[in-house]
Order: structure tokens, then C-alpha cells, then sequence
């Protein structure tokens, strides 16, 4: 995919969630590669993780333990992130949906890489404001 179809999909993503997600599901995507892509969530979520540690300076008297590593975090967030497309599969099922594990699983990745875009924008903006300031 190129970069201007993934920010037209980005775009649809908003404003025609529906057909986003039919594109989506119509890509015929590797089971195995949509697993290393949510992995890959998990990494860019840590990445931002440790670049807001190094940017945000610890409270006085914070106790250095009580702040995990960026691989605790990213072991955290892909657990959470795996249990996640479980949890969802199964709720649709027992719901009646029809949806595969697959179709959760592309969809739930393709939101979280639209979060870490936005998430970094954030961390981009803070350390813009902080030079600014």
C-alpha cells in the first residue's frame, strides 16, 4: 500500500468507518503477518513509551521501581493487546456475530496504528510546545 492509499484510508477510517472496514477485510492479509503487525503495535507503543519518559521528567520522590522499562511496557501492551482481539472475538460470537478472529484481528491492528500516528503527533506537539514555551 502506498502512502497516499493509507491516508485515504485513514480518512474513510473517520468519516465511513463501514466501508474503511470492508476494505479492510477485503485485503486478504496473512493471518501470521496481521500477528506481527499487531506485535509491531506493541513496539511503537514502547518506542513512545520511553521517548515520554525521556521527555517528562520523574515527580520528586518517585520511587524508580514504580516506573516500568519500555520492554515492561511493551510486553504489558501486546498482552493487553492480544487479549484484546480475543476478548473481542469471543464477545461478538456470543453475541451472534459472525466475525472471525481474523476480521477482529485487522481491524483492532489498522485502529491501533491510527492511535500511535495520533499518539505521536502528541508527543511531537508536547516537545514542540516545551522548546516554545
Amino acid at each position: 500500500m502506498s502512502q497516499i492509499v493509507l491516508k485515504d484510508l485513514a480518512v474513510q477510517t473517520i468519516r465511513t468507518p463501514d466501508l474503511a472496514a470492508r476494505v479492510l477485510l477485503g485485503l486478504n492479509v496473512p493471518t501470521q503477518t496481521l500477528w506481527m503487525a499487531l506485535t509491531l503495535t506493541g513496539v511503537l507503543n514502547a518506542l513512545l513509551f520511553g521517548v515520554a519518559m525521556v521527555m517528562t521528567p520523574l515527580p520528586e520522590g518517585a520511587p524508580l521501581f514504580a516506573i516500568p522499562s519500555p520492554f515492561q511496557f511493551f510486553v504489558l501492551v501486546t498482552l493487553g493487546l492480544v487479549t484484546m482481539v480475543w476478548a473481542l472475538t469471543q464477545i461478538g460470537r456470543w453475541m451472534g456475530g459472525q466475525g472471525s478472529l481474523r476480521d477482529v484481528l485487522i481491524l483492532f491492528t489498522w485502529l491501533q496504528f491510527l492511535r500511535i500516528v495520533a499518539q505521536g503527533a502528541v508527543v511531537l506537539l508536547s516537545f514542540a510546545s516545551g522548546l516554545l514555551s
